[in-house]
């Protein structure tokens, strides 16, 4: 059974050190990000959670990016990134 971590309103710098610390207690099981109360994701938040599905995946777990807000997605996009490239399939997919 998936984990589920809700993001904070706002992911910057300091937002992003405290998720960092959050991912690392919840490493080892699959895990399911809400960001539907996300609308200011900056660069920090977004290596962040890029960091953690490269960790996930290579642990063969699965981490998905829920609920994304019109506001989180179209910060996403204007990196040049998906949202899919921020998540890992888990070793069932």
């Amino acid at each position: 059974m998936s984990k589920t971590l809700s993001l904070s309103v706002k992911l910057d710098v300091v937002a992003s050190q405290k998720l960092s610390e959050e991912l690392l207690e919840l490493r080892g099981s699959d895990l399911v990000l809400d960001a539907k109360e996300t609308t200011q994701l900056g660069t920090h938040g977004i290596q962040t959670i890029l960091v953690a599905a490269h960790s996930w995946k290579a642990d063969g777990k699965s981490l998905k990016l829920e609920n994304v807000s019109e506001e989180a997605a179209a910060q996403i996009a204007t990196l040049g990134l998906e949202q899919h490239m921020l998540e890992s399939p888990g070793s069932s997919q």
